[in-house]
């Protein structure tokens, strides 16, 4: 057990507004700020912050965070702003431990936005991929895993099954624009969110071959009504 003392004067005092008491969801959210300060913090329905971790650096932001498999620690992706220099070094995976003694850096090259967690400790990561398209850099994306032993594989790249084009796209390199990951144990396969073509993927992790399109140009299903495929979203949830 452990405490943490006050809540530092820098975090921002949050309320909650419920339209309905008994529809509010109990428990807690682990999530981010993304303004000075930037930090990792841990709320419960109130919006009390009992738990908070500072993160030391610049222009970064923030992706996702996770209550590690084991239950000891807060995981969460650190990154430039998408598209910046690739060049930039901080791109990680940290892991904190709960009593904020230990902070553990993994490097993840490219990385943005999201990353999952396995049963065996391998995390997975979306990563940009940038090709030269007719003398223009496009931003495509790679999913990636990093095992505990630190090797990293990557698993797919947009670029293998997904035809670039143009004219589906904002102008500019920014091309998938992939925001979330989501790894199912059951049938050992990842999801992947894509922001600008409108679309889900779902990958196999052994083989790394695409399984189906979810929305977009090339969708593999048809809506039975209109507005039932993904538009713009940017993230994903699995329901068992």
């Amino acid at each position: 057990d452990f405490t943490t003392g006050a809540v530092p004067t820098s975090l921002p005092s949050l309320t909650v507004e419920t339209p309905n008491e008994e529809l509010a969801p109990r428990g807690y959210l682990l999530t981010s700020l993304l303004t000075s300060p930037l930090a990792v913090v841990l709320l419960d329905t109130d919006g009390t912050i009992l738990w908070w971790h500072f993160v030391q650096s610049e222009q970064t932001a923030i992706g996702r965070v996770r209550l590690a498999a084991a239950g000891d620690a807060i995981l969460y992706d650190l990154f430039p702003t998408y598209g910046a220099d690739p060049g930039d070094p901080v791109h990680e995976i940290i892991r904190v431990s709960l009593d904020g003694e230990t902070v553990d850096a993994q490097s993840t090259p490219g990385a943005h936005h999201d990353f999952a967690q396995l049963a065996d400790g391998t995390l997975a990561y979306l990563a940009e991929d940038r090709r030269d398209v007719e003398g223009e850099e496009i931003i495509g994306d790679r999913l990636v895993e990093l095992s505990p032993d630190g090797t990293q594989e990557e698993i797919w790249t947009t670029w293998d099954d997904i035809p670039y084009d143009p004219a589906y796209v904002p102008p500019g390199p920014d091309w998938t624009h992939c925001g979330a990951l989501l790894h199912d144990p059951v049938e050992d396969v990842y999801y992947l969110s894509s922001h600008n073509l409108d679309a889900i993927w779902k990958v196999d992790r052994a083989t790394g071959d695409l399984l189906w399109t979810f929305g977009g140009p090339r969708s593999d299903f048809t809506a039975a009504e209109p507005g039932a495929l993904p538009y713009h979203q940017h993230h994903l949830q699995q329901k068992y």
